[in-house]
């Protein structure tokens, strides 16, 4: 234990500015079929209406919680706010979103409940052995739910293709200025 408190001397390094976000416009309300904005989603995958992929599989920390996913990504996304930071620890959440019916799950995650700042239900799901946070579900999106990148196996699958919530970002978190940002949640 003597060992943990012995404090190691360190060189300070200046930390660079951060990035300001950019600014971006109103966009409108209505959802498409993946339970997203579709102005944002065109902005974010101008191309296509997501990211198809063959396969993904994941599991928590220790083993207890896995899952299987096959079907599109329509986003994928770092999210900001603060409750993705508290629920993860880390300085933003990194999320694939997928239609539910795609993803099989094995095991039971426990589940915790909070309002977003939009008023809406966010649904936490995590392994109640190890604690590994494992899935997020939003009620203004019905049937969709975002995996946590961190626990996909293939992780060259993922490519952020957007940042939300860059409002409440840590000072130190530098943004990828090719990567569009909101500041909190578009629509």
């Amino acid at each position: 234990m003597a060992a943990l408190s012995r404090r190691i001397p360190r060189t300070p390094r200046p930390m660079p500015a951060p990035t300001p976000p950019r600014k971006r416009s109103p966009l409108g309300p209505a959802l498409d079929e993946h339970g997203n904005f579709p102005k944002v989603v065109k902005e974010i995958l101008p191309e296509s209406k997501g990211q198809p992929v063959t396969r993904l599989t994941g599991q928590c920390l220790c083993g207890e919680i896995s899952f299987e996913a096959d079907g599109d990504v329509p986003v994928m996304a770092n999210c900001h706010c603060t409750a993705c930071r508290h629920s993860t620890g880390s300085a933003f959440a990194t999320l694939m979103f997928m239609k539910e019916g795609d993803v099989k799950i094995t095991g039971t995650p426990k589940t915790f409940q909070h309002k977003s700042d939009a008023g809406t239900t966010m649904t936490k799901h995590f392994c109640d052995t190890c604690g590994t946070p494992m899935f997020t579900q939003n009620s203004a999106r019905e049937g969709m739910l975002g995996l946590r990148a961190g626990n996909v196996n293939e992780h060259e699958e993922f490519t952020p293709k957007a940042n939300v919530y860059v409002s409440s970002r840590m000072k130190a978190t530098l943004l990828d200025d090719s990567i569009p940002a909101f500041e909190k949640m578009p629509g």
